[in-house]
């Protein structure tokens, strides 16, 4: 081979190497072009699923915070109706002890009048 068939082969080789490097870099451009689409699409979906998730723990809360204010309301309400059942109960116990020394003290005056003390 002389140099000129190897310049020949040479300027092939460059040529289609260059030609190679040039639809490389192309596909390499559209590829990153299709992957920053993509990026952007995967970044938007995944703003809308947190901002949905957002709203979800949003109600989650407040209905965690209704259930605990129900919670304290009954809690309050049952204290109340607690202690009113109490006071009620004291009452009716001391009217019925009244009733009971009434009742012993009555007994008493009928056997003793009638002779049946000890």
């Amino acid at each position: 081979m002389d140099q000129e068939s190897l310049a020949q082969i040479k300027q092939i080789v460059t040529g289609a190497t260059e030609a190679l490097e040039d639809r490389l870099r192309q596909e390499i451009q559209q590829t990153e072009g299709r992957l920053r689409g993509e990026v952007e699409d995967v970044k938007r979906h995944t703003g809308v699923l947190v901002e949905h998730l957002e709203q979800k723990i949003s109600l989650l809360v407040e209905g965690q915070q209704a259930v605990r204010q129900y919670m304290e309301d009954f809690r309050s309400e049952m204290q109340s109706g607690t202690k009113e059942t109490q006071a009620l109960l004291r009452l009716s116990y001391q009217q019925l002890h009244q009733r009971v020394e009434n009742l012993e003290q009555r007994v008493l005056a009928i056997e003793h009048r009638l002779g049946l003390t000890v």
